[in-house]
């Protein structure tokens, strides 16, 4: 959506953002958790040194809600858990009018099983599925340097050990 922003031009810029969260342990070994975040950053731009505007210094604010359901179940040794996480599409606005930020939302889901070893050591499995929207490129996991292409849908799946010293 912002191409060819001009980071030299930015004169300031704000954030903010809040969350609800909550978890719930039910009897029997199951949590189900639930998150709700809401996002909104505002910017300031100055001009270029040709006196030109640059092309995203129209824009003055963004906003981006996202949620997430989660649930756990764990019984002896074992751990199974389920997330599912949903990112609206980006909203915001221009000088002088809105614009159009469709078709950027992002769902994930994640499934993951553990075993304990012991108090301190642990294995474990996942398997994550992001499905992002046309004009989206969330990553779903953090890889330095990696990201999807516009509208890429990355899978990743994975295993290893934790070990607590």
């Amino acid at each position: 959506i912002i191409a060819q922003f001009v980071p030299a031009n930015l004169t300031g810029s704000d954030a903010h953002a809040w969350n609800i969260n909550g978890r719930y342990t039910f009897p029997m070994g199951f949590h189900a958790g639930v998150y709700y975040e809401q996002l909104k950053w505002s910017f300031n731009y100055g001009t270029s040194v040709a006196g030109v505007a640059p092309a995203a210094s129209n824009v003055t604010g963004l906003d981006k809600t996202t949620y997430r359901l989660d649930g756990t179940y764990q019984t002896g040794p074992h751990t199974i858990g389920l997330i599912y996480n949903k990112q609206g599409n980006i909203g915001g606005s221009t000088l002088g009018a809105g614009f159009n930020g469709s078709d950027t939302g992002v769902w994930s889901w994640q499934v993951a099983y553990g075993y304990s070893l012991s108090k301190r050591t642990t294995v474990f499995a996942y398997y994550n599925d992001v499905t992002n929207d046309r004009n989206a490129s969330a990553q779903g996991t953090t890889f330095a340097g990696v990201v999807p292409a516009v509208g890429g849908d990355p899978l990743y799946y994975g295993f290893g050990m934790r070990h607590s010293f």
